[in-house]
């Protein structure tokens, strides 16, 4: 009977040991499966919220395409005439525009003046009187810029004088530098201003 007695508290604690070791394995499985659960009910979540954003965009897709349409049209015309909305704004502009196209061509603007505006049906014709100094292959890059931007701007009037002059730094065997002083009337279109 010792000898049964004494391997209960054995038995009991081997068993004890094994319900142990079960229990750890069974948490060490069970605990991060659950956590990995959770942190996959956590994405589920976000995907669907992702996703009823989408399909909200989705919904709205035909009216901006509606509205992108209906303001490309109107740049489109927009883009063709002068930004103002008068006669007094549309030559400050015209003014700004060119100065700055004269700039990037290396010219030298002498002069300046906004000519009166006239009423050309429902537009209104905004022109300028420019006297400028610029060599001459620089003369091509400003009739460019003037007559290829946006807003659609026209030169007129153009007269040019040359001063032909020798580049004094430069030997003999280069190039002429040829000189011109230009003037001209550059104008453009404002819509539905009065003078």
């Amino acid at each position: 009977m010792k000898a049964l007695s004494a391997s209960v508290p054995r038995c009991l604690a081997a068993m004890l040991a094994l319900a142990l070791v079960l229990l750890l394995v069974v948490l060490g499985v069970l605990l991060p499966w659950l956590e990995q659960n959770d942190e996959y009910n956590r994405q589920i979540l976000l995907r669907n919220r992702q996703l009823k954003g989408y399909e909200r965009q989705i919904a709205a897709l035909p009216a901006l395409r509606k509205e992108l349409g209906e303001l490309d049209a109107n740049r489109t015309m927009d883009t063709y005439y002068l930004d103002a909305s008068d006669a007094s704004l549309g030559g400050v502009t015209l003014q700004r525009h060119i100065e700055g196209v004269i700039a990037d061509a290396g010219g030298t603007m002498t002069s300046i003046q906004i000519l009166p505006p006239q009423q050309e049906g429902q537009l209104t014709r905004i022109s300028v009187r420019l006297r400028l100094q610029v060599q001459s292959d620089s003369l091509r890059q400003i009739l460019y810029g003037i007559e290829s931007s946006e807003p659609l701007l026209f030169v007129e009037k153009l007269n040019l004088r040359s001063l032909h002059r020798r580049a004094r730094s430069k030997p003999a065997a280069q190039k002429d530098v040829t000189q011109l002083n230009a003037n001209m009337d550059v104008y453009g279109y404002i819509r539905g201003a009065q003078g």
